[in-house]
């Protein structure tokens, strides 16, 4: 074989190398910053490309919106029909807003039953009426297990102007909250809505929902006082049965359960919860009077997030509670 001959050899070889390479570093990308059951983009990503556009958009004053999409009532879905179908759901809609949906409409999927759309240079009132065509036609949609709707929250980037100082707060936190502040006035009243207006700068402070549970209804009651209403919406449960229906109704924040309750204990029911996959990222703190290392092991390899042994100081809960329920979306 002559020297050229090698050389081209040895050129065709090190592009097949190097076509290798960008393909695995793209794979890598991929799995960074989308979500991997939806394929969209996920809340990561989404909380650090919204602001660099926010970054770039509220100096220029251009326009753009944020829808909040949340499938109403997911959480009976998935007790009605499973997790695995539940998430075929999920997978099938992330599909269907690709198809009703502009090309340039970029995609997330926040956690649970939420997703999001960036609208690039999109006016209020242009906003609404693709928030309300995705609306009317996720209602009239034949193609999932079941009949679903979606309450949409919808945050345009003239609310931020107008506001006298948004670069002194967080913005992205902000947009997070007004989205799920529009998403809930929403949902009061009837879900399958969309909420475009709202006082943001009134706007009620989004309290954290707590699940205690503990089957001494004393103690139950006593820790819930420890928690300030308005921070923390409380909710309470006396059992396994009762722990799993209040968190597939509501969005927890956050779960604090007492070692044993009637018929199970807290890893069993920590493991009954990672078998749905909308709720197994719900932070799960374990209660006890004494901590074993068998039981310490078992806990944390079910992704148990701390245990907490008797007796309880105020300031340390309070701070757990602040610190660990900051919310993700649900």
């Amino acid at each position: 074989m002559s020297d050229s001959s090698e050389y081209l050899e040895k050129i065709a070889t090190l592009e097949k190398v190097n076509e290798t390479l960008l393909k695995s570093i793209q794979l890598l990308e991929d799995k960074i910053i989308r979500d991997p059951r939806t394929g969209l983009f996920n809340e990561d990503f989404f909380e650090n490309y919204i602001m660099d556009i926010l970054n770039a958009s509220l100096p220029t004053r251009a326009p753009g919106a944020i829808l909040f999409i949340s499938i109403d009532n997911f959480g009976d879905i998935n007790l009605h029909y499973g997790s695995d179908r539940a998430d075929e759901i999920l997978k099938k809609y992330a599909s269907y807003l690709k198809n009703i949906t502009s090309p340039e409409t970029i995609l997330f999927r926040l956690s649970g039953a939420l997703f999001a759309c960036y609208l690039s240079q999109c006016e209020k009132s242009k906003a609404i009426e693709i928030a309300e065509t995705i609306r009317i036609s996720t209602a009239q949609a034949e193609i999932f297990i079941c009949f679903i709707t979606v309450s949409i929250g919808v945050i345009s980037f003239e609310d931020l102007f107008n506001m006298n100082e948004p670069q002194e707060i967080n913005i992205v936190d902000f947009i997070i909250d007004a989205g799920k502040q529009r998403l809930n006035i929403a949902r009061k009243h009837g879900s399958n809505q969309v909420c475009a207006d709202s006082n943001l700068k009134e706007r009620e402070q989004n309290k954290r929902t707590l699940l205690l549970a503990d089957s001494n209804v004393f103690r139950l009651a006593m820790l819930a006082d420890l928690f300030p209403r308005n921070q923390f919406q409380v909710l309470t449960a006396k059992n396994g049965p009762e722990v799993l229906e209040i968190i597939t109704k509501h969005e927890i924040n956050l779960i604090i359960c007492d070692c044993y309750l009637p018929g199970s204990n807290a890893i069993e029911i920590k493991r009954t919860i990672n078998k749905y996959s909308r709720l197994m990222g719900i932070p799960f703190i374990i209660i006890t009077d004494h901590k074993h290392i068998d039981s310490i092991q078992q806990a944390y390899s079910a992704g148990v997030l701390m245990i907490i042994e008797r007796p309880i100081y105020i300031d340390e809960i309070l701070a757990i509670a602040q610190n660990f329920s900051k919310g993700k979306f649900l």
